[in-house]
């Protein structure tokens, strides 16, 4: 259990951490750069729309550790979290009338969303090559009659990048 919440919580880290190297990457493009005296954001702004945006991440299940090492799920619902996160943004700045930057709104999101989607390429890249190496491997008990049980025990040996080491079988036949 511990185990699960420490991931989570270092899944949820780097997020933040991405998150707020998009949005400063984005508020320098946009007033630094273009040498235009950059408004003062609100701390409120600041603080609450990195959190919101990992509040989204985690509703939509980008944490789900059982989507975190194959599938396109994770991706998926980064992608969906966030766009629908920047919906609501863009939504309540207009119902709000709060004169945000649209350079700066969209450049946080389109400079943030592939860099979450990169950062989980990255962090499976590394998974897999520890993996490979006989590290943070999971056993499991594999189920099944003589024949199944061979077949996955020998995919999991050759495939170590899966990262599953096989503790023990259970079969019903005999042997």
């Amino acid at each position: 259990r511990k185990v699960v919440a420490r991931q989570r919580f270092a899944g949820a880290i780097a997020d933040a951490v991405i998150i707020l190297i998009a949005a400063a990457a984005a508020y320098a493009a946009r007033f630094e750069f273009a040498r235009a005296s950059g408004p003062e954001l609100p701390l409120w702004f600041v603080v609450l729309v990195p959190a919101a945006w990992l509040g989204a991440l985690a509703i939509a299940g980008a944490y789900s550790l059982p989507h975190l090492q194959t599938g396109a799920t994770e991706f998926q619902r980064v992608t969906v979290a966030s766009v629908i996160f920047a919906g609501t943004v863009g939504t309540f700045n207009y119902l709000a009338d709060y004169d945000l930057s649209r350079a700066f709104f969209l450049l946080t999101f389109a400079i943030g969303v592939p860099s979450l989607l990169a950062l989980r390429y990255a962090r499976r890249r590394v998974l897999s090559h520890l993996h490979s190496r006989g590290l943070y491997r999971t056993s499991v008990v594999i189920a099944g009659d003589p024949t199944h049980i061979d077949e996955v025990a020998r995919v999991l040996r050759r495939e170590k990048w899966l990262g599953y080491e096989m503790a023990g079988a259970v079969t019903s036949a005999e042997i």
